[in-house]
């Protein structure tokens, strides 16, 4: 019934039930709840996975970090990238270190700078892994970050970097050795 009902649903409609989704889950059961977000989250329309993503993220319904985890590979870069955003007002870091195991730079880096907003023993083993990433943006962003974060677990790979290919890379690196001290 509900799939049924859903199909009929303007984006305008269906945004406005977005919206209303933490109401909802207060009057609703869970089995209810999790078939509602899957029929939103399948849907086809940019602008309805799009607000998805945000009240998911603002509202931190029990299945939100769920629903974001699996945006963060959609098809579409917009809404990967409003996933990341979401996960990182819910302080949801893990999943976020799955986003450097992807091969989408611009989702990589901006997973990089919202888990630069938080120096803590796990955003920084995150941020260490992308020190070990193909693409020398990557590496640079990464270091400059632990160079903010003045991590002494960094050293080690850092100077490793100096010994990369890439000079901009071995520059960062360097400089970043310098900054921890």
């Amino acid at each position: 019934i509900l799939k049924n009902a859903y199909s009929f649903l303007s984006v305008k409609q269906k945004t406005k039930l977005i919206k209303k989704l933490k109401f909802i889950s207060r009057k609703s059961n869970k089995s209810s709840m999790y078939k509602l977000a899957n029929l939103l989250y399948q849907d086809k329309e940019r602008q309805v996975r799009k607000t998805f993503c945000e009240i998911l993220g603002k509202d931190q319904l029990f299945f939100s970090k769920y629903y974001l985890s699996k945006l963060l590979n959609d098809s579409q870069e917009e809404i990967g990238l409003k996933a990341v955003s979401s996960l990182g007002k819910m302080k949801a870091y893990s999943s976020l270190g799955k986003v450097l195991n992807q091969d989408n730079i611009k989702l990589i880096k901006a997973a990089l700078k919202v888990l630069s907003k938080s120096n803590n023993s796990l955003t920084e083993a995150i941020i260490l892994k992308s020190l070990n990433n193909s693409n020398s943006d990557v590496k640079i962003l990464g270091a400059r970050i632990l160079a903010k974060f003045k991590s002494q677990k960094a050293v080690s790979q850092l100077a490793e970097l100096m010994e990369d290919s890439n000079i901009a890379v071995a520059k960062v690196a360097c400089k970043t050795l310098g900054k921890i001290g």
